[in-house]
C-alpha cells in the first residue's frame, strides 16, 4: 500500500547573513519617574547619561502618556487608547484574569514581521493569567523579567492582600539565581547581553523596561551617600540615588549597543510611563497632580529620542505626541506595513522627531473610566459623589470630568512654597474643568465659565469617543492563582496544564499520519475522556497548535507559504517540536511547498527512498548539516532509517 506521506529531516539550520539596513530599536521606560526628576529639567538629581542622549538628540516637550502603569504600556504596544482595549480602568493586578486582549497586534509582533529580532527586558505588565498572555507569545522572542507591576528589587517577590510571591522569569520559566541582586542592574546586564549576542544580520527591537524608580525605595548604599547634604528629605534622597542608578544602567547598555557596532544604526526612545508619585520622593513641579491622575503632573511624560539617524538633532521640540504614537512610528520605520491591527489611535510622528514637521496628532484622548468612583473635596469633609473620571485634549484646549485625581501642585520637599489654599480649586463640588494648556500647563487658571462654548465643543467630542469605547476589563482576582498554591510562585492559572501537556505529547507522537477530522475525533472523542478517567484536568477543548505554537512562530510560517488552516498549523508544530522526525500527511503537497521555502537557501535535499543512493544523501546531511525532505514515503521504511528517523546520533 502506497501512502502520499512525507518525512522532513532538518538536520541543522543555516541561515545566510544578509546585511541590514533597518535602523535597530531600543526602547526604554521609567517606571514612575517624576517631570521634575531629569537634570535637564533643572533636577537636583544627575543625570548625566539621560542629560547627554537628551540634548543630543530631540527632547519631547509636549509628550503625553497615561496617569497609570498597565494603560500607558498597553497602549504602547497595540498603538490604541486603552478605551478600545478595555483596559480604562486601574491596573492589572496579580491573579487578576486580565491581559491586552488576545485579539489585539503588538509592535513586536508586526516588527518580527519585518524581520527584527525582539526582545523584552524588565517589567511587563500587561497581563499573564494564561500563557497566550506572556510577552513570548505575544511577539517577543525572548523574555526575562517580571510579569507583574510591583515587587521588592532584590528579593523579587510581591505581596500584596495577604499573598505573597516570587516573580522573575526567563521566557517563561521561573529564574531564580537572580534572587539578591538589584533589579535595575540585572535588566541592565540582561539587555546587554541581548545586544552583545544579537547576530547583526538582522535589526534588532529591545523593549527595555526598568523596575525603577517604582516603589519599595531600595538601591545601593553608594548611589544615597552622593546626595548626603544635598537633599534633606530622606524618602527623596533614596529615590534619587535609585534615579542615578537607573540613569547609570542606561548608559551601560547604550555603550555595549557603541561597542557592538549597532549604535550608528540605532533609534533610542525613552519615555516615563506617568508621573511620579510625590509622596514617595518623585517630583513633578511645576506641573499639577501626579501619577493616578489626569492632571498634566500624571500625564505629561519625560521623552526623548536619540538617533545618529536624525536629520535634525539637538532640537527642543512641543508638537503634541502620545505614547500611542511609537506603534505605527517604529513600524513604519521598520519599513512595515500597518495591514492587520485594528484601528490605531496612534500617529506616525516620524518626521516630526527627525526634521521637525508639524506633528500629525493635533488631539488626543486622555482616558474615560465610567468605573471610578471619584472622591471630593478638602481631607474631612466626606463629600462622595459619581461622575466619569475623562480628560481631552483638543489643540491647545483641556476639559477633564469627574474628579481627575489629586489635585495638588507639589514642590519639593522642604520648599518654602505655602499652596494648601490654592490646591483643591472648588473640588468638593466641580465636576468640570477647562484650560488652555499652551498658555497654562500648569493649570491654575480654569477658564470653563467663561468659555462656555468651548466646553460644549469639547463635550460633545468626548461623547464621540466614549462612543466608540469597549466595556470595562477588570475581573475579581482568580483564587486558582494564590502562590501558596504553586510553591510561592505567582503563576497564571496552571490548572490544566497537566492534563494539556499528556495531550500534546500523545499528539506530537502518534497524530502526525492522519488527516484532519481524524485527529479531531482522537482528541476530542478519545484523549480527553482517557484523561478526564484519570482525573487529570485538561481544556475542554483542548487545541494542540494553540498549546505549542507561539502566535509570532506562526504568523513567520504563513509568510513562508505555510497556510493558516488548523491542520497546517498543527503540522508545523509536529515538524519543529517533535523528539523524532516525523511522518506527516500532506496530500496537496501544501508542507512540501512551506519546507521548500523555509530551508531555499540552506541546501535541502529533496529524496525519493526508490532511489538507489539515497543513503549517501542522508549520511551527507547528517555530516554536514543539510536540511533533507524524504518523499512518496510507503507503508514500511529501511530499517537503516530508524536511527535517524529517532534523532539517535553520536556526536564524536
Amino acid at each position: 500500500m502506497k501512502m502520499n506521506l512525507l518525512i522532513f529531516l532538518l538536520f541543522n539550520l543555516i541561515y545566510v547573513a544578509r546585511g541590514n539596513s533597518k535602523p535597530n530599536i531600543l526602547f526604554i521606560f521609567a517606571d514612575d519617574y517624576g517631570f521634575n526628576d531629569v537634570g535637564y529639567h533643572g533636577s537636583e538629581i544627575k543625570t548625566p547619561v539621560l542629560d547627554k542622549l537628551a540634548n543630543e538628540g530631540v527632547i519631547l516637550e509636549n509628550y503625553y502618556v497615561q496617569p497609570i502603569c498597565t494603560p500607558t504600556r498597553s497602549t504602547m504596544l497595540t498603538g490604541r487608547y486603552q478605551i478600545h482595549t478595555g483596559l480604562q480602568h486601574g491596573v492589572i493586578f496579580a491573579a487578576q484574569p486580565n491581559s491586552i486582549p488576545l485579539d489585539e497586534t503588538t509592535i513586536a509582533e508586526k516588527l518580527s514581521e519585518s524581520g527584527y529580532k525582539t526582545h523584552m527586558v524588565g517589567k511587563w505588565h500587561s497581563g499573564y493569567y494564561k500563557k497566550e498572555c506572556m510577552p513570548t507569545y505575544r511577539g517577543f522572542d525572548s523574555f526575562f523579567g517580571l510579569l507583574n507591576g510591583v515587587g521588592d528589587h532584590y528579593t523579587h517577590m510581591l505581596s500584596r492582600g495577604g499573598w505573597s510571591g516570587y516573580d522573575l522569569r526567563r521566557n517563561e520559566t521561573v529564574s531564580t539565581k537572580e534572587k539578591g541582586q538589584y533589579s535595575t542592574f540585572i535588566f541592565a546586564k540582561e539587555a546587554q547581553e541581548v545586544i552583545t549576542n544579537h547576530d547583526s544580520s538582522s535589526p534588532l527591537f529591545l523593549y527595555l523596561a526598568f523596575q525603577a524608580v517604582h516603589t519599595p525605595l531600595q538601591v545601593p548604599e553608594q548611589y544615597i551617600q552622593q546626595y548626603e547634604g544635598v537633599i534633606k528629605d530622606k524618602k527623596r534622597r533614596t529615590y534619587a540615588g535609585m534615579v542615578s542608578a537607573m540613569d547609570e544602567a542606561i548608559g551601560n547598555v547604550t555603550k555595549t549597543l557603541q561597542e557592538k557596532g549597532l549604535w550608528d544604526n540605532t533609534v533610542l526612545i525613552f519615555s516615563t510611563d506617568n508621573g511620579g508619585r510625590v509622596y514617595d520622593g518623585q517630583n513633578n513641579w511645576p506641573l499639577r497632580g501626579w501619577k493616578g491622575s489626569l492632571w498634566e503632573g500624571g500625564i505629561r511624560g519625560v521623552g526623548f529620542v536619540n538617533s545618529p539617524l536624525l536629520t535634525k538633532p539637538r532640537r527642543v521640540s512641543h508638537e503634541m505626541i502620545h505614547v500611542s504614537d511609537w506603534f505605527p512610528t517604529l513600524v513604519k520605520l521598520a519599513g512595515g506595513n500597518l495591514k492587520g491591527t485594528k484601528p490605531l489611535d496612534g500617529f506616525n510622528v516620524w518626521e516630526t522627531i527627525n526634521t521637525g514637521e508639524p506633528s500629525p496628532r493635533t488631539e488626543l484622548l486622555h482616558n474615560i473610566d465610567p468605573v471610578q468612583t471619584p472622591w471630593y473635596g478638602k481631607p474631612g469633609s466626606g463629600g462622595y459623589q459619581w461622575c466619569p473620571q475623562a480628560a481631552l485634549r483638543v489643540g491647545d484646549w483641556k476639559l477633564l470630568t469627574g474628579c481627575p485625581g489629586d489635585s495638588r501642585w507639589n514642590p519639593l520637599p522642604n520648599s518654602s512654597l505655602n499652596l494648601n489654599e490654592e490646591n483643591y480649586l472648588n473640588n468638593d463640588t466641580k465636576k468640570l474643568f477647562l484650560f488652555n494648556i499652551a498658555q497654562d500647563p500648569e493649570e491654575r487658571h480654569e477658564l470653563s465659565s467663561q468659555y462656555p462654548e468651548k466646553v460644549k465643543e469639547l463635550l460633545l467630542r468626548l461623547e464621540e469617543y466614549n462612543s466608540t469605547a469597549v466595556p470595562v476589563r477588570f475581573p475579581n482576582p482568580d483564587p486558582a492563582a494564590n502562590p501558596a498554591l504553586h510553591g510561592g510562585i505567582l503563576e497564571e492559572n496552571i490548572g490544566y496544564l497537566v492534563g494539556d501537556s499528556l495531550l500534546a505529547a500523545a499528539f506530537l507522537s502518534y497524530a502526525g499520519p492522519f488527516l484532519s477530522n481524524y485527529r479531531d475525533e482522537l482528541v476530542m472523542q478519545n484523549w480527553i475522556a482517557q484523561v478526564r478517567e484519570l482525573k487529570v484536568a485538561c481544556t475542554p477543548k483542548f487545541s494542540f497548535a494553540e498549546f505549542l505554537a507561539k502566535p509570532t512562530t506562526v504568523r513567520q510560517w504563513n509568510i513562508q507559504g505555510l497556510p493558516s488552516d488548523q491542520f497546517s498549523t498543527e503540522n508545523g508544530v509536529i515538524v519543529t517540536r517533535g523528539n523524532r522526525w516525523p511522518l506527516m500527511v500532506d496530500p496537496q503537497g501544501q508542507a512540501i511547498k512551506w519546507i521548500k521555502n523555509m530551508e531555499n537557501t540552506n541546501g535541502l535535499k529533496i529524496i525519493d527512498l526508490q532511489q538507489s543512493d539515497y543513503l549517501r544523501t542522508l549520511e551527507n546531511a547528517v555530516q554536514f548539516g543539510s536540511p533533507v525532505l524524504l518523499q512518496n514515503v510507503q507503508e514500511e521504511l529501511d530499517p537503516s532509517l530508524a536511527p535517524i528517523l529517532n534523532k539517535s546520533f553520536i556526536k564524536r
